[in-house]
């Protein structure tokens, strides 16, 4: 087999699905997807890890809040829920004193 050498700086590899980049070092590096350098020694797995574990904590903190919002919905519902009561309590009152105050003025 014959070896093509290229510069691939700048290029995207079909096969692999990265770009290759030139670092400020002057060394090739690959350019993952998601924009980050890879360069040789590194460990791109280990990010991966990381990132997940990050992923993870950020769902669980998602889903803390969801249920705090849901919770505190909860709560607003019941407040208005006291609140309508209340004012139909002060209505029928109101009503109520409205009634005896016309008896008093026919009696």
């Amino acid at each position: 087999e014959n070896l093509v050498e290229t510069n691939a700086v700048g290029m995207f590899s079909e096969g692999l699905g990265p770009c290759f980049v030139r670092t400020a070092e002057g060394s090739l590096a690959v350019c993952c997807p998601a924009g980050r350098v890879v360069h040789p020694g590194d460990d791109p797995f280990g990010w991966l890890v990381e990132e997940m574990a990050r992923a993870d904590a950020e769902s669980s903190r998602a889903d803390r809040e969801s249920a705090h919002a849901e919770s505190e919905s909860a709560r607003a519902e019941e407040a208005t829920q006291r609140a309508n009561e209340a004012v139909a309590r002060t209505r029928a009152l109101e009503a109520e004193l409205a009634r005896l105050q016309g008896l008093r003025d026919s009696a």
